[in-house]
Formats: structure tokens, sequence, C-alpha cells
């Protein structure tokens, strides 16, 4: 794991303060001096749940790949699970 990680959180303040695991690390400041409103939150929220996002795609992942691949195995489920690597590996900074 390259991240820094979780819990993280923004300091009970509000001030854009984002902290990370059982010892609040200090990883930056989010403005909403910025006047995002709404969208502001909804990026807060984002980050904050980005680690854990992250460790249930990868259970996702090892899970297929236990499954044995069939006809009968949900074509729309494959798919999803593509698009659960590509997630892994762009937020690890992979590139293949």
């Amino acid at each position: 794991m390259k991240h820094t990680p979780g819990p993280w959180a923004f300091d009970k303040f509000g001030s854009g303060r984002l902290q990370a695991g059982k010892n609040g690390l200090y990883l930056g400041t989010f403005s909403e001096s910025c006047g995002l409103g709404n969208a502001a939150e909804a990026n807060k929220s984002l980050i904050v749940a980005a680690p854990d996002m992250l460790d249930a795609l990868r259970e996702f992942v090892e899970v297929m790949d236990s499954l044995p691949s069939s006809d009968e195995t949900s074509l729309r489920v494959w798919d999803t699970y593509h698009t659960a690597v590509a997630a892994i590996k762009k937020s690890s900074g992979e590139t293949k």
C-alpha cells in the first residue's frame, strides 16, 4: 500500500483539514472557499471514503478471481470485475 492507511476524516470543526489513521496524521487542507457549495461536501465525502472503496474493490476482485469462469457467470458481473481491476490500478498508480 503506497497511500496513507485509513480511516480518513475531516476535522470535526469543518475547516477542511484532512487527517488519516488513528493518530490523525495531517494529509492536507481542503478549501471550501472556492465556492463549490454542495460539490465541496460531496468531494470531501468521496475523499474520506476512498480507502474503504479501494478495500471493497480489492475484496471483490479476490472473490471473482476465485470463481470459475463459465457461461453461467453473468457478463455484466465480469464487466464490473474488469472495471474494479482498472480502478484499483488507477488508485495505486499502476499503468498496466
